[in-house]
């Protein structure tokens, strides 16, 4: 992920510190830098950042100040010589402080803190499914659940226990249905990949039941079966 950023601090050492560090990561684009919270504020009232790196005593209005006028909210990097403004910093929800001088190990640090706060969260795929048949609901873990037959008005859920029949058609369960689990091989018929025992003369077995795959469906399923050879 690309973080937009910029540097205020009164010290054109300090940002030129940072200036360079930041050029050494891949994850950061360098938008401004600033000596003065004065020019930065006008900066930050027409333009937004993912980043600022913010030095606290400045002339003028502090750090703290300069983010009690902000209307949006980025993730902040305070800097100072000293570590008295821990509590305010801990006030503003800012939990990165590098205090000067700042080494680069220690800024290496304090980004991928950031980063890993801010990483997208992978939501864990579910391996269950709740279905209805007469009324109840029922929890399948969805490596139980051999195929799917559509009889009439009916889908059912066929497991090696017990047969479970839905009130909805194959093409709506086709479109709620997890693809890395079940495949289409017939209009009738959904079957669970991971259960196919073999396949021969248009019919697929799961176990001793045969399925049959029709000419439709045929390519699809020996081009998931050659992916896997």
């Amino acid at each position: 992920m690309l973080y937009s950023c910029i540097i205020i601090d009164d010290e054109p050492f300090s940002v030129n510190i940072l200036k360079k560090y930041c050029q050494k990561h891949s994850n950061l684009k360098i938008l401004a830098t600033f000596t003065s919270s004065t020019e930065a504020l006008t900066f930050l009232k027409k333009n937004s950042t993912d980043l600022i790196f913010l030095d606290i005593m400045m002339p003028g209005i502090n750090g703290f100040q300069l983010l009690d006028h902000l209307n949006f909210t980025p993730q902040i990097i305070l800097t100072s010589s000293s570590t008295e403004f821990a509590f305010t910093a801990y006030q503003y929800h800012i939990e990165e402080y590098l205090k000067k001088p700042i080494s680069y190990p220690r800024f290496e640090e304090a980004i991928k803190s950031i980063l890993l706060k801010n990483k997208p969260v992978i939501p864990k795929e579910v391996d269950f499914m709740f279905i209805k048949s007469h009324g109840i609901f029922y929890k399948l873990q969805k490596s139980d659940i051999l195929y799917l037959e559509s009889t009439g008005d009916y889908v059912q859920y066929c497991t090696k226990l017990e047969k479970y029949a839905v009130l909805t058609t194959l093409k709506n369960m086709e479109e709620k249905i997890d693809p890395s689990f079940f495949i289409k091989v017939h209009r009738s018929f959904l079957v669970n990949f991971h259960h196919i025992s073999n396949f021969k003369d248009n019919m697929v077995y799961i176990g001793n039941t045969g399925i049959p795959v029709s000419k439709t469906f045929k390519s699809q399923l020996l081009h998931k079966m050659n992916s896997l050879v």
